[in-house]
């Protein structure tokens, strides 16, 4: 069985949760980065607890998120299991219902490296291959992989901000429902994609993205230079200038880029 050292504050919020009578388990991408040895940004945990007694269990006021199952004890973000419905904005599901059971929770994420959950009490939870796409070092999706990005288009750049930082590649079904969906990230708003190609660019191998997806990032930057910026170094801001180079300013400013990024690219242009 695989174990997961989980951090103390977040063996507590489980085993609290267990003592009550539910069930909770470390989910998503916490167990994804610890089963790479890699320490994770943020810690998740889902449970079978509706909002309001995870409220009442940890003396915790109720917020905007609470209404959608999320509740934060600590910096620990607990949401109740829940179970989506269509998706016709492409990017949040209409309605949620709340459930008990973890597979169907596991079953509406994104790919099967995410859908992963963990409690010690319970083991690892992998419902669809994710430890086995891990070894292979793949994103895919969870089901049907246009589905899922006709569902939020996000992901389809999620994937590959994913291949960019961890050094995975796209599975093929996946690879091919992203070249396939690719337009449906125009619906997103500038500010969400300048994030994510950010967090690509600053990936370690980002480089083989830039190459093999230049033409879906280059729906959002049609004058970028992809194969250049794929040569380049100097992390986010050094890509940023070979990708954009004179055009930086303009398309910085179209992407609502936050005004340190574009100082920073600025600056490394005068040099």
């Amino acid at each position: 069985m695989e174990i997961i050292n989980l951090p103390d504050y977040v063996l507590n919020i489980i085993s609290r949760l267990e003592d009550e009578g539910y069930s909770a388990f470390a989910v998503g991408g916490c167990v994804r980065d610890s089963l790479l040895g890699l320490a994770p940004h943020d810690w998740d945990v889902g449970t079978s607890a509706l909002p309001e007694a995870v409220c009442d269990i940890f003396g915790v006021l109720p917020d905007r998120g609470t209404k959608y199952g999320t509740v934060k004890v600590r910096s620990v973000q607990v949401t109740t299991f829940r179970r989506e419905s269509s998706y016709t904005d492409l990017r949040r599901p209409d309605s949620v219902v709340f459930v008990s059971d973890i597979s169907e929770d596991l079953r509406r994420r994104d790919f099967t490296v995410n859908a992963l959950a963990y409690a010690p009490s319970r083991g690892l939870v992998d419902l669809f291959g994710g430890v086995a796409d891990l070894e292979e070092r793949l994103i895919r999706c969870v089901g049907e992989a246009s589905l899922r990005f006709r569902e939020d288009c996000l992901r389809i750049l999620r994937a590959l901000r994913f291949a960019a930082t961890l050094g995975f590649e796209l599975e093929d079904g996946t690879k091919s429902a992203v070249f396939e969906n690719k337009e449906l990230i125009l619906s997103l708003p500038v500010e969400r994609f300048f994030e994510e190609l950010s967090g690509l660019l600053e990936g370690e191998f980002s480089p083989a993205v830039l190459r093999e997806y230049g033409e879906v990032l280059g729906l959002f930057i049609p004058e970028g230079d992809f194969a250049a910026a794929a040569e380049a170094g100097g992390g986010l801001i050094g890509r940023l200038k070979v990708l954009l180079g004179d055009k930086s300013e303009e398309v910085l400013t179209r992407l609502h880029a936050p005004r340190k990024i574009k100082k920073a690219v600025r600056a490394l242009q005068d040099d």
